[in-house]
């Protein structure tokens, strides 16, 4: 039987991060998942790190590929991927507590939004710039309406942070010869593409602000 959640996080040198970003989702409660580590061509100890963490958890699954950069790494998750529902997490990012919490009971949402805080180096964390919260719109209009008020926040354009039903993503991928704005591309290719949508008022992601 395949898990309600695939979770896709691309790799490339991430030795410091990986242990953090993994443990915050063994964590959980919620445990029907299964959880794609793409290395792209790593040169530190990142593959090494990924594959004694799937010796231990057999949800955990780890795919290796020459460099070819984050989009390509996340298009060989959404390839792998069987869950219903998809969700992106960055490995220098974590989830908090419940995070997968929309996930449980019935479902039925093509998208599922999570709010999210920012984080910096010295762990100081700050408020993300989130959208408000709104109980499952399945009404065109409705759901015209919302995205186009905030579509501008990061949220929206950003793959992490919510849940994608993996049908409606179906054959749309990120792009390939883009290096800014190819998160945008594909979000909004996808969001065209939703008939339902909720938006939770917690924030579960957890998102690290570099200098």
């Amino acid at each position: 039987m395949n898990p309600k959640v695939s979770i896709i996080i691309p790799i490339y040198n991430a030795e410091p991060y990986i242990d953090q970003c993994v443990q915050s989702i063994l964590s959980q409660s919620f445990h029907d998942w299964e959880m794609i580590l793409i290395n792209d061509g790593s040169r530190d100890h990142s593959l090494k790190i990924c594959e004694q963490l799937a010796e231990k958890d057999d949800r955990i699954h780890v795919l290796s590929q020459s460099n070819m950069g984050v989009s390509s790494a996340r298009n060989t998750g959404l390839m792998n991927a069987v869950g219903e529902y998809v969700t992106f997490i960055d490995v220098d990012d974590y989830v908090g507590n419940d995070f997968f919490a929309p996930m449980a009971g019935d479902t039925d949402e093509d998208v599922i939004f999570v709010q999210y805080n920012c984080f910096d180096e010295q762990g100081t964390i700050s408020d993300g710039e989130n959208i408000p919260a709104v109980p499952s719109l399945k009404d065109e209009k409705e759901i015209k309406a919302y995205l186009s008020q905030w579509l501008h926040q990061n949220i929206m354009r950003t793959p992490w942070g919510k849940f994608i039903r993996r049908d409606v993503i179906g054959d749309e991928r990120f792009p390939l010869n883009q290096t800014i704005g190819e998160d945008s591309v594909f979000m909004f290719s996808v969001l065209q593409r939703v008939k339902s949508i909720r938006t939770v008022d917690t924030a579960y992601y957890m998102w690290r602000t570099h200098a």
